[in-house]
C-alpha cells in the first residue's frame, strides 16, 4: 500500500510525508495556553510527497502492475480516501497531466505493439466507481444521469476468481478507443 500527499497550492504544515510514513501533527487547545500537539504516524510501503509528478506515480506504482496484467497477473489499482484527498487527480489526471488510467491505456498498447511473442491480444475495458460502498458502472451510465440511477455492479467469486457482475465490458483495439471509452465514463 502506498500513499500520496495531494498536490496543493497551500500545503498543510500539519501533514509531513517522510520515508515510508506520513506524520500528522494536530494542535490541540489554545496554542498560548495548552500548546500541545498530538502526533500520528501512518506507515506505508512508499510515500509520495505533494511534489511527486503523475509520471513518477505511474512509473513507481502502476507500470509494473499494468505490464504484469499482459502476462496474466491479476492486479488492481485502487485509490482510497476522503472527498477532496486527490483520488481523481491521481487516477484520472487532467488534459495537461494524465493520471494512472490514461497512462495505463498508453502503456498497454505500447507494450502490445513492441512485443514479438506472436500472441494475439484482446483488450477489454470496464470502468467502475465505488461510492458509499456501492459499485457503479461508469461505461453504462446515461449521460447527465445522477449517481442514484447509474447501473450497480457487484463482485462475486467464480472458480476462486473475482468477477464483476453487471459491469459493461467493451472491446478496445487501440489507446484512442480506450481513451474514448474512458472519457465517456470519466467523472466530471
Amino acid at each position: 500500500v502506498v500513499a500520496r500527499v495531494r498536490p496543493s497550492p497551500n500545503p498543510s504544515d500539519y501533514v509531513r510525508p517522510k520515508d515510508g510514513e506520513i506524520e500528522v501533527a494536530i494542535p490541540r487547545g489554545d496554542e498560548t495556553v495548552y500548546n500541545q500537539i498530538e502526533e500520528y504516524h501512518f506507515k506505508f510501503a512508499r510515500v509520495f510527497g505533494a511534489e511527486t509528478t503523475q509520471t513518477s506515480i505511474f512509473s513507481n506504482v502502476a507500470k509494473d502492475l499494468v505490464l504484469g496484467a499482459l502476462d496474466g497477473v491479476n492486479c488492481t489499482i485502487f485509490a482510497y480516501g476522503q472527498t477532496g484527498s486527490g483520488k481523481t487527480h491521481t487516477i484520472c489526471g487532467d488534459h495537461r497531466d494524465r493520471g494512472i488510467i490514461p497512462r495505463s491505456l498508453s502503456c498497454i498498447f505500447d507494450a502490445i505493439d513492441s512485443r514479438q511473442d506472436n500472441v494475439d491480444y484482446s483488450v477489454y475495458m470496464s470502468f467502475i466507481e465505488v461510492y458509499k460502498e456501492v459499485g457503479y458502472d461508469l461505461l453504462a451510465k446515461e449521460f447527465g444521469a445522477t449517481v442514484d440511477s447509474w447501473p450497480v455492479v457487484s463482485v462475486s467469486l467464480q472458480g476462486g476468481e473475482p468477477v464483476l457482475q453487471g459491469a459493461k465490458r467493451v472491446a478496445i483495439a487501440s489507446e484512442d478507443e480506450g481513451l474514448h471509452q474512458y472519457f465517456l465514463g470519466a467523472p466530471a
